[in-house]
């Protein structure tokens, strides 16, 4: 079986399952009522059981379908620019948070490279540290970006040090 668990599945499958392919339309909800109102809710319920994403209808027991227990972590954000490890820790490279997952999982894009990370966990992340990165394969502003988050970084620690932490 998959050894990364539970969590991961249901991170990749919140990724796979979200946006990928997925158009909202209202352009169905008259043919719907009607299908509905010809067969009843139950029928309607099973005939239609994983086609897509029903609306409950006044009635219709909604407690058959299982719904996955999932905690979303906040610890960081789409848009966070984080050092990540692919390999348990023994590289570490710029990346920055493009999706946040249930369970502590994100999709992350490797910064200077066209790759993009799917359903990583949180504790392959890191805030400081030194990194693996070649610094010519960064893109123009993602370098700048880097150092920007740095000076912060450095500047917070200085500041920490004179305030006795």
């Amino acid at each position: 079986g998959d050894k990364r668990g539970r969590g991961y599945r249901v991170a990749r499958y919140v990724d796979l399952n979200q946006e990928i392919g997925k158009h909202a339309s209202d352009q169905l909800r008259p043919w719907l009522k009607g299908f509905v109102s010809n067969v009843g809710s139950e029928e309607a319920s099973s005939l239609l059981h994983q086609v897509g994403d029903l609306e409950p209808l006044p009635g219709m027991n909604t407690s058959q379908h299982a719904e996955i227990d999932s905690v979303t972590s906040n610890k960081y954000k789409v848009g966070d620019v984080v050092q990540a490890s692919a390999d348990s820790g023994r590289n570490w490279y710029w990346s920055e948070i493009s999706k946040v997952l249930p369970n502590g999982y994100y999709n992350i894009y490797r910064l200077g490279r066209c790759l993009e990370y799917v359903a990583t966990f949180e504790e392959n992340f890191r805030r400081t540290g030194d990194t693996n990165d070649d610094p010519k394969e960064f893109k123009q502003g993602e370098l700048e970006k880097i150092k920007k988050i740095m000076e912060e970084q450095k500047a917070a620690v200085v500041a920490g040090a004179r305030r006795g932490f």
